[in-house]
């Protein structure tokens, strides 16, 4: 498929490789709510993209990619905006490759997901969620808008994920530069 054939919103998540099912979440989600695509975390590197709707049938998309995984391939901090009209045709206002490289994003995203081990995932498992928070539906408030069950209580509760939210891009790229040491900390003298 070619980034420019991309016509309805079921395209556009085939495109970037993520479950088709998540179109329908994201049709629904109201202002200032973010939808994670799936987020990754180490030490100094982050692997992340979302959606965020701004306002009616308006919503940006992030991606972030900070891992130092081969010489080829580059650190990526993209975004971009589209409109999603009805029957989920969707038009983006930005140049065609930032969409490109926001589905590159989630497509590395995507194959962590499918070859990291099980006791990774044992922990959003037991959460009730997918794992590394792909297909995570958040409120302004940084709540959880699907019920999940807790097994220990035995009741539906709403998680909280302030300490989850989306990285800054700029701090994202600054801080794996830092660890790489592509920008240096010490003074010139």
């Amino acid at each position: 498929m070619n980034v420019a054939s991309i016509k309805t919103i079921s395209d556009f998540l085939f495109y970037c490789r993520v479950p088709i099912s998540f179109k329908s979440s994201i049709r629904v989600m109201r202002n200032e709510d973010i939808f994670f695509l799936g987020q990754y975390k180490e030490h100094n590197f982050i692997a992340e993209a979302w959606i965020e709707k701004e306002e009616k049938n308006k919503y940006s998309f992030y991606a972030t990619w900070t891992f130092p995984t081969s010489k080829n391939r580059p650190f990526i901090m993209t975004f971009g905006t589209f409109h999603l009209f009805k029957k989920g045709v969707i038009q983006f206002e930005d140049d065609l490759s930032c969409v490109k490289n926001f589905s590159l994003v989630c497509r590395y995203i995507q194959l962590i997901i499918k070859k990291s081990p099980a006791e990774d995932k044992k922990f959003y498992f037991r959460s009730g969620m997918l794992p590394f928070l792909s297909g995570t539906w958040l409120d302004k408030n940084a709540i959880c808008r699907r019920p999940r069950f807790d097994i220990n209580n035995k009741k539906w509760v709403y998680y909280n994920y302030e300490n989850y939210l989306p990285t800054q891009q700029l701090q994202a790229i600054v801080t794996a530069g830092i660890a790489v040491g592509a920008i240096p900390l010490e003074r010139e003298r």
